[in-house]
């Protein structure tokens, strides 16, 4: 590892696809940084902050998703020279309606 940089980059391949700053669906291939504290993706496409996209891996095959995961882009942390956005995102994590819950409930309790 170099002794300048902050941490190793571990790229994973994704497919990341949404409606971008103009309401247009796009899909680009991409890599996902996942070594920092954030998993940080390099876009073409122009996002904002709040904005909801889906990322999907495509490698290794052990950690391919059939779905791609919903997330929100967190922040727009630079712009590179070729124009490209490097954009932080986190995971969304769907809560479960209440009738789910209480399904669950009755078939944890008759079992």
């Amino acid at each position: 590892m170099n002794a300048n940089s902050k941490h190793q980059p571990l790229n994973v391949r994704v497919e990341v696809s949404g409606w971008n700053q103009n309401q247009d669906f796009f899909v680009e291939t991409t890599g996902l940084d996942v070594a920092g504290a954030k998993p940080i993706l390099r876009l073409r496409t122009p996002v904002r902050p709040g904005m909801l996209i889906f990322v999907r891996t495509l490698t290794p095959a052990v950690l391919r998703r059939e779905f791609p995961m919903p997330c929100r882009v967190e922040a727009v942390v630079r712009v590179c020279t070729d124009g490209t956005r490097e954009v932080v995102i986190e995971e969304l994590h769907p809560e479960q309606s209440v009738a789910v819950q209480l399904l669950q409930e009755g078939v944890a309790a008759a079992s």
